[in-house]
């Protein structure tokens, strides 16, 4: 008997390049096999199965004895599957709020699917995407129900640097004086500091000590990644001029007296009112005025004014004050002495002479009262009482 032969496809005869499709033929025991694509014998398909993955009109002859059953015909056909390649334009590597252009080089009228990660992008179906967020992407495009998956690239989003500058009360300084910027430290930040929009020189740590005015910036830089801080305006403010006045003598032996210390005025320049500060303190009326009063030093002293304004910003003056005249004089003449009255009408007389010890000659005298001295002005004198009583006389002697 002529064997049943009967071919049943178990899938979509209707397969894309590359997949297949198998044909199956009813089993007849001892049955040889021959199956054919376009009436032609396929070499070596002699199983009751055939995978098919050409496009074509497919039979089998099954051999029983010496009778041959034909099978019913199969077509099977074969769409080509889209070439789907991207390739990304530039680095892979992108920063916060930069994207990685990637391009699909399929026309999308196959219909083209973005991806991240295996999971469809919303609404990504252009033939070029860009990528904002790290990940691994791909496109699936499709063509006559078949689709192929592209190569994948992956995209690396590095967070941008977003440095600010920390600065302590104004941001300025004196001049001849510098200004602390500073900026938070992160993690393998490197950083340049820029004045007027240019680079600093060797300006690399998260600090920098202005010397000049300007407006400051800070980059900070994170592999590929650099932001850049808001701008800080810097601005130098004059020095005032400390005026401690001229060098001054007290005599020892009179340094009571008090003499006025500072110029007039004490202070210039910068930004009033002044604050004062006088040192050492030792001799002096007051510390925290412009013109105090010095007086009953012991030795020669170096007074220091320092004067700041209203900026904060101050300078130191100097003045000199010397003691002379050593530790002053010192004058002896006799006392307690006892002479007669007139006798037979002749008065007794006293010498009273002046002893003077320390001091710079030449000196000068003054002897009181004069009316019973001989004379007033010099280091000896005559005193000639004319009446009985006690008589006090005092001599003042200054040096040279």
């Amino acid at each position: 008997n002529t064997p049943a032969d009967t071919i049943v496809a178990t899938g979509d005869t209707a397969i894309c390049q590359g997949d297949s499709v198998m044909l199956q033929a009813n089993t007849v025991a001892g049955g040889i096999y021959s199956w054919k694509r376009n009436n032609q014998i396929i070499a070596g398909a002699t199983q009751s199965y055939y995978y098919v993955k050409t496009g074509g009109r497919y039979v089998v002859n099954i051999y029983s004895d010496s009778c041959v059953g034909v099978s019913n015909t199969i077509r099977v056909t074969v769409s080509p599957t889209p070439n789907a390649h991207i390739t990304a334009q530039g680095s892979t590597t992108n920063c916060s709020g930069d994207s990685v252009r990637l391009i699909a080089n399929v026309g999308f009228n196959l219909g083209g699917q973005w991806q991240i990660n295996n999971q469809n992008i919303t609404g990504a179906t252009d033939s070029v995407y860009e990528a904002l967020t790290s990940g691994t992407y791909d496109v699936v495009t499709s063509r006559g129900g078949c689709s192929r998956t592209s190569n994948t690239i992956i995209v690396s989003n590095n967070s941008t640097p977003s440095p600010v500058i920390n600065y302590t009360g104004n941001p300025s300084f004196c001049a001849g004086d510098s200004f602390m910027l500073t900026t938070p430290p992160g993690n393998g930040y490197t950083y340049q500091w820029q004045l007027n929009g240019f680079n600093i020189p060797g300006a690399i740590n998260e600090y920098y000590n202005v010397t000049a005015t300007g407006r400051y910036t800070v980059m900070a830089m994170s592999g590929p990644c650099a932001g850049t801080s808001s701008a800080v305006t810097v601005t130098q403010n004059a020095v005032p001029v400390a005026n401690a006045g001229t060098t001054q003598t007290l005599v020892a032996c009179s340094n009571s007296a008090a003499d006025t210390l500072g110029g007039n005025p004490a202070a210039t320049g910068g930004i009033a009112p002044y604050t004062y500060l006088w040192s050492p303190p030792a001799g002096l009326n007051a510390t925290n005025i412009s013109n105090p009063k010095v007086s009953n030093l012991g030795a020669n002293t170096e007074f220091y004014l320092q004067v700041t304004d209203s900026n904060g910003c101050s300078s130191t003056d100097s003045v000199r004050v010397n003691v002379t005249g050593g530790a002053g004089i010192s004058v002896t003449i006799p006392s307690n002495t006892r002479i007669n009255a007139s006798c037979f009408g002749t008065p007794d007389s006293l010498l009273l002479n002046a002893v003077v010890t320390g001091g710079t000659a030449p000196y000068t005298y003054s002897w009181t009262p004069g009316n019973v001295l001989s004379n007033t002005d010099s280091a000896s004198t005559l005193a000639t009482p004319i009446a009985i009583g006690t008589y006090n006389f005092t001599v003042v002697v200054v040096d040279n």
